[in-house]
């Protein structure tokens, strides 16, 4: 497909669970092929933790700068492939209900001299423990954010409270009217 012949080198992040708690280990997992039909050259892999995460551990020969894992995979055939493993501890004081973006970035050289680069990235919401997802994926906790913590964080939680105020402003309305 042209997605292919633009990116011959795809990468993919995972993570073992979309809702963490402050103080949570979270274990990242990517994965990289070469989808092309030429060798690319100098392949550099970056794994950028967002604020309010530390790394704690990585797989591979990697190294760390800041608060990104690299992989230095130099150059790679049609085909081959690799994975790396990065454990990243949630920090204790990131605001509930934050959503915090991990993103994987793969940078490579194309025959001829060109530089390639792709990415994906993978979104956990901070909760106060458990899973906050109820069974249509909606957040059922309630924002911890400048004391105002009767306020929904959630589409249906927003919706709800829009129509209760709907059904106020007509009722005041009615009884207004009515003198």
């Amino acid at each position: 497909t042209a997605g292919l012949q633009a990116y011959p080198f795809i990468v993919s992040i995972e993570n073992n669970d979309p809702v963490i708690t402050p103080g949570q280990q979270v274990k990242y997992v990517v994965n990289y092929k070469n989808e092309g039909s030429s060798q690319l050259r100098n392949a550099v892999l970056g794994v950028a933790m967002p604020a309010g995460m530390s790394i704690e551990g990585y797989s591979e020969s990697c190294s760390v700068s800041g608060n990104t894992v690299n992989l230095n995979i130099g150059d790679v055939a049609p085909g081959q492939s690799g994975r790396i493993e990065v454990i990243a501890k949630v920090d204790q004081g990131v605001m509930l209900g934050a959503a915090l973006t991990t993103r994987a970035n793969i940078t490579y050289q194309l025959p001829g001299g060109a530089t390639g680069e792709n990415s994906a990235t993978t979104v956990s919401t901070v909760n106060q423990g458990g899973s906050n997802i109820g069974s249509n994926g909606n957040s059922l906790s309630s924002s911890k954010t400048s004391g105002f913590r009767f306020l929904p964080s959630g589409f249906w939680g927003w919706l709800i409270l829009i129509l209760i105020i709907i059904v106020i402003a007509v009722f005041v309305r009615r009884l207004i009217s009515k003198d």
